[in-house]
C-alpha cells in the first residue's frame, strides 16, 4: 500500500470529526491507532508529520490489527486503518466498529483494500 493512500485515508477520516474536538486524547485530539511491531516502522514515519502539522490526531501503537480494533473497541483509540478481513474477526468477536469509508483502486474496481473504522461516540450526532 502506498505511503499517500495511508496518509489520504487518515486525513479523510479525520476531516469529518477534528474540528469538534470529540477525540479520547489530550485537548480532544483524536487518537489514531498504528501497528508498531516487527516490520512495520509507520510510527515513526508518520506520526512526527501529524505532530508538526497540529492536525489534531495523536498516535497510539497497537501490536497488530487485531489490537488496535481492541483498543478503538475500548476507546483508548478513535480510529484506524485496516483490512477486509480485520473486519470480520471484529465481528466474531463481536467488536462492533462502524466502517467509514473504503478504498477502491482502478485497476481492481471490486476488490476492498483498505477500510477505515472509527469509534462511534466521535461521529457528529445524526450520522
Amino acid at each position: 500500500m502506498s505511503n499517500w493512500l495511508v496518509l489520504a485515508v487518515l486525513f479523510y477520516c479525520a476531516n469529518v470529526v477534528i474540528l469538534q474536538g470529540t477525540g479520547s486524547g489530550a485537548d480532544g485530539n483524536l487518537r489514531l491507532c498504528i501497528v508498531e511491531g516487527r516490520g512495520y516502522k509507520r510510527g515513526a514515519k508518520y506520526c512526527p508529520i501529524l505532530d508538526e502539522e497540529k492536525s489534531g490526531i495523536e498516535c497510539v501503537f497497537g501490536t497488530d490489527r487485531l489490537d488496535c480494533l481492541r483498543r478503538i473497541h475500548k476507546g483508548t483509540a478513535d480510529f484506524g486503518v485496516f483490512q477486509p478481513e480485520d473486519l470480520k474477526a471484529a465481528q466474531w468477536a463481536k467488536v462492533e466498529v462502524l466502517v467509514t469509508n473504503e478504498i477502491k483502486l482502478k485497476d481492481r474496481p471490486f476488490a476492498r483494500s483498505v477500510v477505515a473504522a472509527v469509534n462511534r461516540r466521535i461521529l457528529p450526532e445524526g450520522r
